[in-house]
């Protein structure tokens, strides 16, 4: 059993795989790509946000994009309604065309004939301008008419996807995407295209107008971000802002660039009360330098600095009172406290309460019953006994009452009540010890803080809010520790020892410099510090836009180092090619040669593809020559004709081909076999033909008939004054197919049920005309089945077998005929002759007439 071959791969499946390994800005192009052909401006935009986003060049779009899973979204299928052509009208100022001229078409085959200067070229160069087409015709206005219209119009109907009809204007300028997308032109000059021109497909399959879509985005991608780059300013104007000697600040942002570090410039940025404090200490340093001897200056700095170290080492030990640890330890201490009261509680006071005795148990009774055990001592050891009497009544005791004292001293003895009062006594002491924490250290009238408020403010403002902090906290771990609180602040506070070391150090340094130091080389070495801490300003000042700057600069790096390289179309281009290969292009040379073969042009065609800019250059050629240094005029043709249908055939975007004199140079056979041809085109796309070829007219009609396709057909003639142009609708100087039937006779009846007087006579006499012709194509087609045909060299002498001779049916159709002719336009008879005028009833029943002779006709003569 032969293996089913396997399936074929489509341009949609290789499209779903490439995708897989794209960034979602890829994703949502070649999407979009797919579903829409086109991306407008505001998609573009979109993808645009996406492409920033995933290179970090911009925050998330928000509402943010959902980037489709399956790029495609489809298979190989496309609209199953494609569009058509449905009419030409209100044409002016092309060639000779009256104003009235109107062209209809049929959905499958439409057939235009006129002779040489009939004037059918115009509307043949209409459709060359506004379909596809490899040469546009340059449109004439009538030259010898100074009155006419100088600019070129038509109005194209279209039927779309949907079975709407869209007029479409033609003005010479404006391209209407549906026509040039759906519909394609052959003429001699496009012929000559084909042959000779080495230059992109004539279409784009299925598919891959997608490379020039995304091509083309990706372009605009690219100029977005290279105006986004140019916007960006590229010099560093800040150094101009720092004056003085090189500093770390000045240097920092001289050097500034894509890989400065914004942490460690924010750092060296900082500046605030303390720096400018630390100038005010310099410039007093310095006037004292100026003015005095270097000793003023040790002296107060080494008067601040004691107090300065002392406070530090007070707010050690206050914060050491109030640590996490002597706080956790007041808490455990509580908890113990409280955990002991509740069992002292539950198994104490709570047993002696009574509803007699609102007091029983509770704490002024508790002191009562140990005033009791304090005066029971003093009268011996065992107090009671039997026979101790009460000590407040005085009366002999009971043995329920012994019983009773006996559980009160039992109580005030026990255990849980010992521990409390130790626990009880050891919080009192941890309360004593939190009060006795002094925070009242750094008054306005202390050294330390007159000198801290002036050289190191930030610190100042730190200690007095650190102490608020401790105060607050020692407050409220006494109130719980007092009332039995679960609630205690937690350690929050700053250790300030590392920003007093910093203070200290400071303050040595500047001893150090003032004792080890001339006054010119300390006075130097502060205005250095000076420039270093104006620097710092100037930096802080200006950190925003620096900031700015910078991150500037590593946006521009980013996309000129991978955003950019991103949107190059060297991949689309190598892909196109890629797939075109493994796709398209062993499809097209085998297409190629069948419709060479069918045309009987079956000649070693070589066909060439290549990328090129995101398109698919391919070329007509034999060995090394060209088509036109070795083939004859017909035979060239022939070529030319085979590729453009090769190109209708593998795109599934066309609707329609149209065909302006394509027989030129072909002898009769081969004229048969391109008008068999087109007219199988006409099954799956709409065809148009142009010709002046009556015997190819002839040639089409016979195809069509034997098709079972029932072809449109005009006749361009030149009408009063030799003035070409004028249109016959439904006409043809052979016309046999429509008349084959009474289909138009049948029309026109119509037409004149719906009027009256003269205009109904004239429809009645057209129709007997209709009528007439259907009679006479009858006899030859039918009655004699084509045994000499109109327009053809050869007589079908085998076809008299075929011919049933009926008397009868003769009489008929002669009598028919007759009545025809009296009625039609153009015959003078009696009144009598012609029943005149005359009358719809009458054509209605030649018509019934009529359809009876073609049931009889039709019938070949029994084979014997």
């Amino acid at each position: 059993m032969q293996a089913a071959p396997p399936s074929q791969v489509t341009v949609w499946d290789e499209l779903e795989i490439w995708a897989k390994d794209f960034s979602p800005w890829q994703k949502l192009t070649l999407a979009w790509a797919v579903r829409y052909g086109v991306l407008a401006a505001e998609q573009i935009g979109q993808v645009y946000s996406v492409f920033l986003h995933g290179f970090g060049l911009a925050d998330e779009p928000s509402p943010k994009l959902e980037i489709p899973a399956t790029i495609t979204g489809k298979a190989s299928g496309l609209a199953s309604q494609k569009p058509r052509l449905l009419r030409i009208h209100d044409v002016s100022g092309v060639n000779a065309l009256t104003p009235s001229a109107e062209l209809a078409f049929s959905p499958q085959l439409t057939l235009i004939y006129g002779g040489n200067g009939a004037g059918k070229s115009g509307f043949a160069r209409i459709l060359t301008n506004v379909c596809f087409s490899r040469t546009r015709h340059a449109i004439i206005p009538d030259i010898y008419d100074d009155t006419a219209p100088r600019k070129a119009s038509a109005t194209i109907v279209l039927v779309d996807h949907a079975g709407n009809e869209i007029p479409l204007v033609f003005d010479g300028t404006t391209e209407h995407a549906e026509l040039k997308r759906s519909f394609a032109v052959f003429d001699s000059s496009v012929a000559g295209k084909h042959l000779s021109d080495s230059g992109p497909l004539g279409f784009k399959p299925a598919g891959f107008d997608v490379f020039p879509e995304m091509a083309r985005v990706y372009g605009l991608l690219a100029q977005k971000l290279a105006a986004a780059i140019d916007v960006r300013p590229k010099q560093n104007r800040f150094v101009n802002a720092f004056i003085g000697n090189v500093t770390a600040a000045s240097a920092a942002v001289a050097a500034l660039g894509p890989k400065t570090d914004l942490v460690a410039l924010r750092k060296l940025a900082e500046y605030g009360k303390d720096e400018d404090a630390r100038l005010e200490e310099i410039q007093r340093l310095t006037l004292e330098l100026q003015s005095t001897s270097p000793e003023e200056s040790i002296r107060r700095l080494t008067e601040a600095r004691m107090p300065v170290e002392v406070l530090r080492d007070t707010l050690k030990q206050v914060r050491a009172g109030l640590s996490k640890t002597e706080r956790d330890g007041a808490k455990s201490l509580l908890r113990e406290f409280n955990d002991t009261a509740k069992k002292v509680a539950a198994t104490g006071t709570a047993s002696f309460k009574s509803e007699k005795l609102k007091g029983a148990g509770g704490p002024e009774w508790e002191k009562l019953i140990t005033a009791a055990y304090k005066s029971a001592a003093v009268e011996h050891d065992h107090y009671p006994n039997d026979g101790d009497s009460c000590l407040l009544c005085q009366q002999p005791l009971g043995d329920q009452a012994i019983e009773l004292f006996g559980r009160y001293w039992e109580f005030l003895t026990s255990t849980d009540r010992t521990a409390l009062m130790a626990l009880d006594t050891k919080i009192k002491a941890k309360i004593k010890g939190f009060e006795s924490l002094t925070l009242d250290i750094f008054g306005e009238d202390t050294v330390a803080r007159t000198y801290l408020k002036a050289a190191h403010p930030s610190l100042d403002e730190q200690i007095i809010q650190l102490l608020a902090i401790l105060k607050l906290d020692r407050d409220a771990i006494v109130v719980a520790l007092q009332k039995a609180g679960e609630t205690f602040p937690g350690d929050g506070t700053m250790d300030l020892t590392p920003a007093f070391e910093a203070v200290i150090t400071k303050i040595d340094a500047d001893i150090a410099d003032l004792k080890l130091l001339s006054v010119a080389d300390a006075i130097a070495k502060l205005d250095a510090e000076r420039v270093e801490l104006r620097h710092r300003e100037v930096l802080s000042k200006n950190l925003d836009d620096i900031e700015k700057y910078v991150s500037d600069l590593k946006w521009c790096e980013v996309a000129d180092s991978k955003a950019k390289p991103a949107l190059s179309p060297r991949r689309l281009t190598e892909k196109e090619g890629e797939l075109f290969s493994r796709v398209i292009a062993e499809t097209y040379r085998s297409r190629l040669g069948q419709e060479c073969s069918g045309l009987e042009c079956a000649i070693p065609v070589e066909f060439r593809t290549k990328g090129q800019k995101g398109q698919t250059i391919r070329s007509l050629a034999i060995k090394e020559f060209a088509l036109d240094q070795i083939l004859s005029e017909g035979e060239q043709r022939a070529v030319a004709l085979a590729d453009f249908l090769t190109e209708a055939a593998l795109n599934e975007l066309n609707a329609g081909l149209i065909f302006d004199d394509p027989v030129n140079s072909q002898d009769h056979q081969r004229k048969e076999r391109i008008a068999s041809r087109l007219v199988e085109e006409a099954k799956s796309r709409q065809v148009i033909i142009f010709t002046h070829d009556l015997l190819f007219f002839t040639k089409v009609c016979g195809a069509a008939e034997r098709a079972q396709i029932e072809p449109m057909m005009h006749w361009v003639q030149r009408g009063a004054n030799d003035k070409p142009g004028f249109v016959s609708l439904n006409d043809a100087p052979i016309s046999t197919p429509q008349y084959l039937k009474t289909k138009l006779a049948e029309e026109t009846l119509a037409q004149a049920q719906q009027l009256l007087g003269s205009a109904r006579v004239d429809l009645v006499r057209k129709g007997a005309g209709q009528l007439r012709r259907t009679i006479e194509e009858v006899v030859p087609h039918l009655l004699l089945k084509q045994v000499v045909r109109r327009w053809d060299d050869r007589i079908m002498v085998t076809a008299l077998r075929r011919v049933m001779w009926d008397q009868i049916l003769i009489e008929e159709i002669i009598e028919v005929f007759e009545m025809c002719s009296a009625m039609m336009e153009g015959h003078s008879h009696t009144e009598a002759g012609t029943e005149a005028p005359p009358t719809i009833e009458k054509l209605g029943q030649l018509v019934e007439r009529a359809k009876a002779i073609i049931t009889k006709a039709k019938p070949d003569k029994p084979k014997n």
